[in-house]
């Protein structure tokens, strides 16, 4: 029987291409992360990434869908890991309240002033 050559195809080498694309990714999501406790005194280069906190973020997003649609599982979670490592920072970036505090009565009153309202005649 012949021997098939597997060498190097365009797939393979777009197929390492994107996994290593996401590794990159996610280390500069970490590096992200870093940026919240390091001081700026020792080093500037994790608050400049951290600039980019959110391209990173939607970027890590974008694999984890890809991943997800590829049917690639354990990518997905390895890129669902560092989404619960980085979990404090996605949530002071885009605050969302699950468990929202004790809301004041008049707290509409507060955010809508009448002064400010626009009134209809």
């Amino acid at each position: 029987m012949p021997v098939k050559n597997k060498g190097i195809t365009f797939g393979s080498i777009l197929k390492w291409f994107v996994f290593a694309t996401n590794l990159i990714a996610i280390m500069l999501l970490f590096s992200a992360f870093l940026s919240w406790n390091v001081s700026p005194l020792r080093t500037n280069l994790f608050q400049f990434i951290g600039l980019g906190f959110g391209a990173i973020l939607a970027v890590n997003v974008a694999y984890l869908i890809l991943w997800i649609i590829c049917a690639k599982w354990r990518l997905a979670l390895v890129s669902l890991i560092a989404f619960v490592i980085c979990y404090q920072p996605i949530l002071t970036f885009f605050p969302m309240n699950f468990f929202p505090k004790d809301v004041p009565e008049n707290s509409s009153d507060e955010f809508f002033p009448e002064r400010c309202a626009r009134k209809f005649d």
